[in-house]
């Protein structure tokens, strides 16, 4: 084959890749990930066929569990049957041979099924153990860690790596190449070997592809197995570079030279890599990634789980509303993130006075800011993963500090303490007497620690201070210019459209970020804001508020149609998603003749706190009589925050359709007025940003419950951080890039329900069939079962099957409470 020939496969195979493999961010801007975002073109059971090709995964939940929720009455033959019938009109093909009878018989026997080997492609490593013995896959795996975690550190190495100004793989070539490490492990020869690659890493690629004489057509399921094989340093390089492009072909030239090594030096071939089927040409990976039976049967007792959760909700949502008295004035609009957390306060809020009303937007506010603490400090992007900041903010330097940080010279020194003693801990010389001279500084953190006295993330109220608003650097000069008043009234307009307030403003619009306050979660951001890049969101809730009391803004608005009252006043504040409160800004900060009506807002805004951090009972049992303010203290508490746990569907409608339902802390709620959207540009908006974000979320906590040694982080008593960016499980091992098991299980049972996304719309069928045709990645998730989508229109259901409408019937029931199922 020629030159030309090999490079474009080598191109082919390396695109396809790319989109595979899906991204991991760093721990402080760490979000929810979908693991499976390169697979949403094919179908779910498709999905997980294929995977069982290249790895050791399963993404269906055991029979066991199952069996455990038809013993309690959780899972009905009516159900089951249901499920088996939404299968049957989506695709009839799947169930052939598979008939209902034997799903239900294999439910009610106890025997266990028995396993059956799916692999169709090893790496060399893992042939080489499965014959052999030893434990070549694992020894690669530390090598690999230990090369990239410095590679990539964060300024926790006190030595850092000395080739970190060259790209990954010239890198690790570097080290290897004067590292005996393998030798001693068995490999021996590696260090010359690698010596002998070239410094490119296409081109070492094309090299050791031509080494182990892999024929062409299986290079993309050999480099897939590779990739597999170190599936978090995977995600976290595809979307972690210096040089601005992925270091994904770099970190597969990386793992190939083990392979390729371990082939060249041994008596073996690449023949015991492949199924003879596969290496020889017969059948293709796709043609192999075939459903077991037993897979088909799990499958339907998946979706009948799914389709029971969808009977509760709609039918829920189908009773009539209550009409709230149009005699009371509203005197606060408290507008929330979607986020499920805010669902429960939300309710309480509305049950506390009817005179609160609440809505729900993405937690961000339409405000795409870069927050930079105070001057001097490098900032953080407070907005989705997938967007730009379009503009910066420099809070201004105050004696009361920035919001969450101390005043930037204490922030200084604090800074250059922390190096000074890093610095002596970590010398090769003075370390060894570092317990015996400076141990004793620790003792009274120790006992503070213990005794719960930690500063909270939170301060006793909002800082009061005007932000000054920048926008990104020109591309003509390195200068910055402050927002226009033209700019703030873009996004102030933006924000309050696409949130449907538009009109009959109340006394207080209250514009309400979320964060987490706990003390031993390295994934502490995953806690926070996800709509705002994994931090919280009281920078954006700020940011709003300072522009809509603007009175230019105002005037600016008033000129699009969109008149504030003076008698509106708007205010940030932030709900504390692990004690439940609500942190409202200080009396001092409001306008005089606002502030008779702000104290009933805030005992409004208390009372509801209280009542719902009393009714996490009711979802979490163990939480009972807890003091959710000393639970979030406790450094011993490996459960402070159970975040988006229980996560089950997303419902985009006029709070009114939701307003007295307990939907159990369960639902994502987006404020949406059908009327309000003729041109489906706001609801165009909601599902290609919110719904995406929102099934990032599901998914995430799907396949961290499902299979959480391969998508979760495992214990989390054993969690290492490595180089500031990443976690480890114990002291080596993979990048581990999902939830650990105290997030979803709490000692004795699951506390998170696998159901994928349960999505209800309010809208015209039309105006979202425009969108599903109109967005490839939308039509993906809803017509290859990744989000299951209903709608509601003109009081009645049509779920989305496989791309058309069926009319849907909501039953009587409520919405099931979920109780947890035993491991």
């Amino acid at each position: 084959m020629s030159d030309d020939l090999l490079s474009s496969e080598f191109n082919r195979v390396m695109k396809r890749l790319q989109e595979t493999v899906p991204p991991s961010w760093p721990l402080k801007d760490f979000v929810a990930v979908n693991p499976f975002l390169g697979f949403t073109g094919k179908t779910f059971l498709e999905t997980d066929a294929l995977l069982k090709q290249v790895c050791d995964v399963d993404l269906l939940p055991p029979l066991s569990y199952f069996r455990t929720l038809h013993r309690e009455s959780r899972l009905s033959i009516d159900q089951i049957s249901q499920g088996y019938d939404e299968i049957s009109r989506d695709h009839p093909d799947l169930l052939k041979g598979t008939p209902l009878d034997e799903v239900v018989a294999w439910l009610h026997q106890n025997d266990q099924p028995q396993p059956v080997e799916r692999r169709t492609v090893w790496t060399m490593a893992e042939a080489l153990d499965q014959t052999d013995g030893g434990e070549r896959k694992n020894q690669i795996l530390n090598d690999i860690t230990r090369c990239l975690s410095g590679y990539f550190d964060d300024g926790e190495a006190f030595w850092p790596m000395p080739w970190r100004n060259q790209s990954p793989f010239p890198a690790w070539k570097q080290m290897n190449s004067i590292s005996h490490r393998m030798d001693f492990l068995g490999m021996r020869g590696f260090r010359e070997f690698v010596q002998r690659l070239p410094d490119d890493a296409e081109k070492a690629l094309l090299q050791m592809l031509s080494i182990i004489s892999l024929p062409k057509h299986l290079w993309f399921a050999f480099c897939l197995a590779q990739l597999s094989s170190v599936a978090g340093w995977a995600s976290y390089v595809k979307n972690n570079s210096k040089s601005g492009e992925s270091c994904l072909p770099e970190l597969l030239a990386i793992r190939l030279a083990y392979d390729a090594f371990l082939i060249q030096s041994s008596d073996r071939v690449s023949t015991i890599c492949f199924h003879q089927d596969l290496w020889s040409g017969k059948r293709t990976l796709e043609a192999l990634a075939i459903p077991d039976p037993m897979d088909v049967i799990r499958y339907v007792l998946q979706i009948a789980c799914e389709t029971s959760f969808r009977h509760g909700l709609t039918s829920q949502l189908s009773r009539p509303q209550k009409k709230s008295p149009t005699t009371v004035e509203p005197l606060a609009q408290l507008v929330f993130c979607i986020d499920v957390r805010s669902e429960p306060i939300r309710r309480q809020l509305e049950l506390v006075s009817e005179r609160m009303e609440t809505l729900g937007f993405a937690g961000f506010f339409g405000m795409p800011l870069k927050n930079i603490p105070s001057p001097g400090t490098e900032g953080s992007s407070h907005c989705p993963v997938l967007l730009e900041p379009a503009f910066q903010v420099e809070w201004e330097k105050s004696s009361k500090g920035a919001p969450h940080d101390q005043d930037r010279d204490s922030q200084v020194k604090e800074e250059t303490w922390q190096k000074v003693f890093h610095s002596f801990r970590s010398n090769p010389v003075s370390s060894l007497t570092f317990v015996e001279t400076l141990g004793w500084l620790s003792a009274g953190k120790l006992l503070f620690d213990s005794l719960g006295w930690v500063r909270s993330r939170f301060g006793a109220f909002l800082e009061p201070a005007d932000p000054q608003l920048l926008s990104s650097p020109g591309k003509s000069g390195g200068y910055r210019t402050c927002l226009t008043v033209e700019q703030q009234v873009d996004f102030c307009q933006g924000f309050l459209s696409n949130l449907g307030l538009t009109e009959r403003f109340a006394r207080f619009v209250v514009v309400c970020g979320h964060a987490s306050d706990v003390q031993n979660s390295l994934f502490q951001a995953g806690l926070d804001c996800g709509a705002c890049g994994g931090h919280s969101g009281e920078p954006n809730a700020r940011v709003a508020c300072a522009m809509l009391n603007n009175q230019e803004v105002r005037n600016g608005l008033s000129e699009r149609g969109i008149s504030v009252p003076e008698s509106t006043w708007f205010v940030p504040a932030v709900h504390n998603t692990t004690t439940e409160s609500i942190v409202l800004p200080e009396i001092g900060a409001i306008p005089i003749i606002f502030q008779k009506e702000f104290h009933e807002l805030t005992s409004a805004c208390h009372a509801a706190s209280l009542n719902c951090a009393a009714s996490r009972s009711s979802r979490f049992p163990a939480e009972v009589n807890r003091d959710l303010s000393r639970k979030s203290r406790n450094w011993g508490d490996v459960r402070p925050d159970w975040g988006l746990v229980g996560n089950a569907a997303f419902v985009v409608a006029p709070r009114s359709r939701t307003r007295d339902l307990d939907l159990g802390g369960r639902v994502f709620l987006h404020s949406y007025d059908p009327t309000k959207d003729v041109s489906g540009k706001i609801l165009e908006s909601i599902m290609t940003a919110p719904m995406i974000v929102t099934s990032w979320i599901n998914l995430q906590y799907f396949a961290s419950t499902i299979d959480n040694r391969k998508y979760g982080s495992g214990d989390k008593l054993l969690h290492n951080a490595v180089g500031k960016f990443g976690v480890l499980e114990g002291n080596g091992g993979d990048l581990r890039t999902g939830l650990p098991m105290q997030s979803i299980h709490n000692g004795e049972s699951w506390q998170h329900q696998p159901l994928k996304l349960l999505v209800v719309i309010e809208s015209p069928r039309d105006r979202i069939e425009t969108i599903i045709e109109k967005h490839p990645n939308v039509h993906d998730l809803v017509s290859h079962g990744w989000i299951s989508l209903v709608v509601l229109e003109h009081n009645q259901f049509f779920r989305w099957g496989c791309d058309s409408w069926d009319l849907y019937e909501a039953e009587g029931s409520s919405m099931p409470v979920y109780q947890g199922v035993s491991q």
